[in-house]
């Protein structure tokens, strides 16, 4: 996770790659409710990545991942 721009507009970007995952999340550990963000597949290898637009500094966090074998 890191900033990140868009335009004016700041912003935190993240990118995982969990080859095995057939979905992946970001939770926020620092909030009650867990707040979760869902991140794009962007490869079939399992490289994931998402844009955060209503946050703009790095927060502490846990991903979240759906295996294909559903473990």
């Amino acid at each position: 996770m890191h900033p990140h721009k868009i335009g004016k507009k700041s912003c935190l970007i993240v990118r995982a790659f969990v080859d095995d995952a057939a979905t992946c999340e970001v939770v926020d550990v620092s909030q009650v409710d867990g707040k979760r963000y869902i991140l794009d597949r962007r490869t079939e290898d399992g490289f994931f990545e998402g844009i955060i637009e209503d946050r703009s500094e790095v927060f502490q966090y846990r991903l979240r991942i759906e295996r294909y074998n559903a473990e």
